[in-house]
């Protein structure tokens, strides 16, 4: 067991601090954002809080080779079940090949996005659960993904949240 933990440890680098996150309350919802209900309490948002993310987010202005993702930022991902390139033709061939014709599955949540910690794959990045992690509970980060792969699955960036008068 030394061993693993001592592997484990030689791996990976220590991460560069996060920048503090600044979120806006909004009242009301302008055009270019959208909302997501937040599923589980982490230490920025509470379960069923909605947070606010700004639809039109792009690298501001950034160029290769600063990445376009903030260190520690807060995104929303957008996973589509069956893939969104498949053609509407092959997922209707589905009913006659399978007896059923699959659910079209879109989930979104909330992720922290941060650099891979592990030698090797620095340049690389990991996307991490919000959620507080509890005795017996289980949470697994995903990754390490190259920037343009995980930029086809970010769909905003979390600025706010959502409180109405």
């Amino acid at each position: 067991m030394g061993t693993i933990a001592l592997a484990k440890s030689q791996a990976m680098h220590t991460p560069a601090p996060y920048k503090p996150i600044e979120l806006e309350l909004f009242q009301t919802i302008r055009p270019g954002f959208g909302l997501i209900r937040v599923e589980y309490d982490s230490v920025m948002f509470r379960e069923g809080e909605v947070a606010v993310f700004d639809e039109q987010w792009t690298a501001n202005g950034r160029s290769y080779p600063e990445p376009i993702f903030d260190e520690g930022g807060i995104y929303v991902t957008e996973y589509q079940r069956p893939g969104g390139g498949m053609s509407w033709e092959m997922w209707n061939d589905n009913a006659t090949k399978y007896g059923a014709r699959a659910r079209l599955d879109i989930r979104r949540s909330m992720v922290r996005v941060a650099r891979s910690r592990w030698r090797g794959c620095e340049d690389k990045w990991m996307i991490h659960p919000l959620a507080r992690t509890s005795r017996g509970a289980f949470l697994c980060s995903d990754g390490p993904y190259d920037e343009f792969l995980l930029a086809c699955q970010v769909i905003g960036k979390v600025v706010g949240i959502y409180r109405p008068n």
